[in-house]
């Protein structure tokens, strides 16, 4: 998706458009606009997770979703009626925030050298192969990592 350089633009620059016909909205722009609240729920809700990991970093407030749903029951009650951008999630909907919120600073940081250390491990292995099949699952496994990684950021 394209984000416009002219911030809160949502048209093409053409300097000037006196005719409705003339006016051209930038690509993807309603796409963005369409799901802009579900991200703004989410910073909300992951925002709530980090104030507890902040509170308790060292041992967490207990793995999984179970922790936040039972400790923002009040908020996610409250404001499950509420439009789209007021509510909270039931769910901090992020593999990360989960690990530092419910284990700690100590988890997180263990979580994070684990696919460092994956990524890290197979791109040696990659640069003292020579042979072309043992480079291509090398690679495979290493953007698969990644992938896991990145799609955990928003569960």
């Amino acid at each position: 998706m394209h984000v416009p350089e002219r911030y809160g633009a949502i048209n093409v620059n053409h300097v000037y458009v006196c005719k409705q016909e003339d006016f051209e909205f930038i690509d993807g722009i309603f796409d963005l606009c369409r799901d802009l609240p579900g991200q703004v729920i989410r910073v909300k809700t992951w925002w709530l997770g980090l104030q507890q990991a902040d509170q308790h970093p060292l041992v967490g407030v207990g793995y999984g979703n179970d922790p936040f749903r039972k400790m923002h029951t009040a908020e996610i009650e409250a404001e499950k009626d509420k439009g789209l951008v007021g509510k909270v999630l039931p769910a901090l909907h992020n593999t990360f925030a989960m690990v530092l919120m419910g284990s700690g600073v100590p988890a997180i940081i263990l979580f994070v050298w684990i696919f460092v250390r994956i990524v890290s491990t197979l791109t040696r292995q990659w640069q003292q192969s020579t042979a072309a099949e043992t480079q291509g699952v090398l690679v495979a496994v290493a953007v698969v990592t990644v992938g896991f990684a990145t799609r955990n950021l928003f569960d």
